[in-house]
């Protein structure tokens, strides 16, 4: 499964009003050095951008979060 179609049922799943949200916390990192592996304010990665604002709009730790893996 691509990148793109996990992150769009991921933001299907947060519901409409959390996906404003979700945006919102996700542009807070835009200026943010890009570093592999990177999940934190100094250094972030594609799936840390995904993951960081789903936790913070979920309530739900970034490890716990759904992922499912490319086949």
């Amino acid at each position: 499964m691509s990148g793109i179609l996990w992150f769009v049922i991921l933001l299907n799943n947060l519901g409409q009003d959390n996906t404003g949200r979700f945006v919102k916390e996700a542009e807070k990192y835009l200026g943010v050095e890009y570093e592999w592996g990177g999940r934190s304010r100094e250094k972030i990665d594609c799936l840390g951008l995904i993951f960081l604002p789903y936790s913070k709009v979920t309530g739900k730790d970034w490890k716990n979060c759904p992922f499912i893996p490319m086949s």
